[in-house]
């Protein structure tokens, strides 16, 4: 491993120290108690090396947040509509399946958990809500919307604005069990929860499309 190889590794290895004891304290204590010194503290690094990589908490918290949704999408959408289908039913079959794991996030307690975050501090940092709907939704539109386009260039699904479909889909999955799960903790979503809100959504998006 040559010098320049080496200084590589360990840069990346403090940002990843930041970024993961960033998370930790956005989602425990909120965007404004948090503070940069705690961050650094628990990152194990001095804030001269936290602020040359990150110059503002602002700025921490939006690329944080958006590495780990980005990441999440690319996970749970895979490669839907890249894969080849024989029919129609093997296309949706796939869909379902993404449909699942993607319902399965929207009301995890981490995906929960980083939206009550962000909601609770948007009428003093509004852009803290625009990065989260550009990372949460935009994203995960940009995400889907080249599947709905390859199934749809396969004759399998009719969805003539990608985009649009995207976007419906997404509103679809959530129905009231994001909003359930956002507002009432303690309100039981289980397995058939979650199948009957995909089946139906499903039902509906494959109507209109």
């Amino acid at each position: 491993m040559t010098i320049r190889q080496r200084d590589t590794s360990r840069s990346r290895g403090v940002s990843e120290r930041i970024a993961l004891a960033a998370h930790d304290l956005f989602l425990s204590q909120g965007f404004a108690q948090t503070s940069m010194d705690a961050i650094a503290s628990r990152a194990g690094v001095s804030k001269a090396t936290l602020y040359a990589r990150f110059a503002s908490k602002d700025r921490l918290f939006t690329t944080v947040i958006g590495d780990l949704l980005r990441q999440s999408w690319a996970a749970l959408v895979g490669t839907l509509g890249e894969a080849p289908a024989q029919d129609r039913r093997d296309a949706i079959l796939a869909l379902k399946e993404v449909c699942n794991r993607l319902l399965r996030y929207f009301v995890s307690p981490a995906f929960v958990t980083m939206a009550r975050a962000v909601i609770s501090e948007i009428g003093q940092f509004p852009e803290l809500g625009r990065a989260m709907f550009e990372s949460a939704n935009d994203e995960l539109v940009r995400r889907l919307a080249p599947a709905m386009r390859g199934l749809a260039a396969r004759k399998l699904l009719a969805a003539p604005d990608p985009d649009l479909a995207a976007r419906q889909l997404i509103a679809l999955l959530k129905t009231d069990l994001f909003l359930r799960r956002l507002l009432v903790p303690e309100a039981p979503i289980g397995d058939t929860d979650i199948a009957r809100n995909v089946d139906a959504a499903l039902l509906l998006f494959l109507q209109q499309t």
